[in-house]
């Protein structure tokens, strides 16, 4: 990924659980954050409502939705 012109001195990762009350909170968490910032896909107020059913489905314990953001960090020297 960084091709030749970069030596990885070191690497890491964490994983960092968040629960939310609902797949809707979900939803305005990654607007706020700015971490959605892919391509905007079409839809309006169905469109929504099925994209919460599934997270619901996928990632419900019953009671809140979970969200997980997976960061890996690299020190990098340019070789």
């Amino acid at each position: 990924m960084l091709g030749n012109t970069y030596e990885i001195i070191h690497s890491e990762e964490e994983l960092l659980p968040f629960m939310f009350d609902s797949p809707m909170c979900v939803l305005y968490h990654l607007k706020r954050t700015g971490v959605t910032a892919l391509k905007r896909e079409p839809g309006g107020k169905g469109y929504v409502m099925d994209i919460c059913e599934r997270y619901q489905h996928f990632f419900s314990d019953g009671k809140k939705v979970h969200l997980t953001y997976h960061p890996i960090y690299f020190i990098v020297k340019k070789k």
